[in-house]
């Protein structure tokens, strides 16, 4: 009988590369667009409405909360990636080697 119950099943490592495959940025449930760090153009959101938006579609696919900064670095351009890129290596020097993003630091990429 406890085997058949669910909370004892170990749970199965979530899949991220299909999970962005399948995620279409301009589909009306939960677009993210290509963030470029550029909120002056119409077609680029502020970071605080970009952030929003990555939030919600990792809400709406049970992204946990450790994989979502990984989520958004998949939707930035390749100039706004290098940029949080390059604060990931400082960290890593002063934190050191294990030191990854977790959902509450992404307000730093706003300053």
């Amino acid at each position: 009988m406890i085997n058949s119950l669910s909370i004892f099943r170990p749970s199965l490592p979530f899949d991220l590369p299909s999970t962005l495959a399948s995620w279409d940025t301009t589909g009306a449930d939960h677009p993210v667009p290509k963030f470029r760090g550029k909120p002056k153009r119409n077609d680029d959101p502020t970071i605080d409405a970009w952030l929003k938006l990555v939030k919600e579609g990792c809400i709406a696919r049970r992204v946990p909360k450790s994989r979502r900064p990984d989520v958004a670095k998949h939707f930035m351009s390749k100039k706004a990636r290098s940029r949080v890129l390059d604060v990931e290596k400082v960290m890593r020097v002063v934190r050191g080697e294990n030191w990854e993003w977790r959902w509450k630091d992404v307000s730093l990429w706003r300053d």
